[in-house]
């Protein structure tokens, strides 16, 4: 059943429906017609993130913290980039140490999308703090976090900054 509900939506999202893909989802987890999982609430998550519906990411979060199936590190991804996308920083990192109250550790990709939201929007030292973090925490280090960092930098005329 679970799979028929998520192409229900996944073709809505298609068509560029966003409000009744939506509204479909919310439909199915009320009346309890299927009980979404991770995956699903991701799908979803994931089709409004294209589209830059950030708060309806954000109530859905909230809507999937008050049922059975509580948000992972993929969800939370979800939602942080789909703050920092929106230039909303404040947001992204609020969602940050929500997660690690939660004992839900950021990953590569979280870390990631938060400095590179911070480096789009002027904010290289916040940025050079959070990559301090994941050094201290010893994080892997992908080229990608590098090439933000430093192209964030660059760009802010942190020539010297970005060398070291």
């Amino acid at each position: 059943m679970s799979r028929i509900c998520l192409r229900n939506c996944n073709g809505i999202f298609a068509e560029n429906k966003v409000k009744d893909a939506v509204e479909l989802f919310k439909k199915l987890v009320r009346e309890k017609t299927c009980e979404p999982d991770e995956f699903m609430y991701a799908i979803v998550m994931n089709g409004l993130s294209k589209r830059g519906h950030t708060q309806k990411i954000v109530s859905l979060l909230r809507l999937m913290e008050q049922g059975k199936t509580q948000p992972d590190i993929c969800i939370y991804n979800i939602v942080i980039d789909a703050h920092c996308k929106d230039g909303n920083l404040d947001a992204a990192i609020n969602v940050l140490n929500e997660m690690k109250q939660k004992d839900i550790y950021p990953d590569i990709v979280t870390y990631t999308s938060i400095i590179d939201g911070l480096c789009k929007f002027g904010q290289w030292e916040k940025a050079t703090t959070l990559f301090s973090e994941m050094v201290n925490i010893h994080m892997y280090l992908d080229l990608r976090v590098f090439n933000i960092l430093i192209d964030g930098l660059c760009k802010e005329g942190k020539v010297e900054d970005a060398r070291k």
